[in-house]
């Protein structure tokens, strides 16, 4: 087995860029002309700006995100759905053991340095909490994806 030694450093931009990369995944503006944010440069109270906010929703109570990115993926001709599906999962799967590789490296990290988890950031307990609870829903995504016909 090989052993690959880390800095601090370099684990800690690699996990920014991943994270980074996640993040631009999940929502994008690019496909959005100008400013859609209505209050972006108001200088209103805040009691105004939650009643503005409100009617920007649709009618399901949640602002659009995202929206363009998808109608231009599932319109494009270029792929089959089954070919669009199926390269999805490849990316997904990379990413995954990207993910899976930085994981592994904070580990043995927290291992080999006996670092104790109480001693984390505040924030680093946050983050944790989220990432599981993520990875929770996704779980359940890729099952309604892999078993509902």
């Amino acid at each position: 087995m090989m052993s690959t030694k880390i800095s601090k450093k370099a684990f800690i931009e690699a996990l920014r860029n991943l994270i980074k990369k996640e993040i631009e995944e999940v929502s994008t503006s690019a496909a959005t002309p100008g400013y859609m944010t209505p209050m972006a440069f108001d200088g209103g109270r805040k009691k105004d700006k939650k009643k503005k906010k409100d009617i920007s929703t649709n009618s399901t109570g949640y602002e659009p995100v995202n929206e363009g990115r998808y109608h231009q993926w599932r319109n494009d001709e270029s792929l089959t759905p089954k070919q669009k599906i199926g390269h999805s999962i490849r990316e997904v799967k990379n990413s995954l053991n990207e993910l899976d590789k930085t994981v592994k490296m904070a580990v043995r990290l927290k291992t080999e340095l006996n670092v104790d988890s109480r001693n984390y950031w505040k924030n680093t307990h946050k983050a944790l909490t989220k990432i599981s609870e993520r990875l929770v829903k996704m779980a359940t995504k890729v099952g309604n994806l892999k078993w509902l016909s």
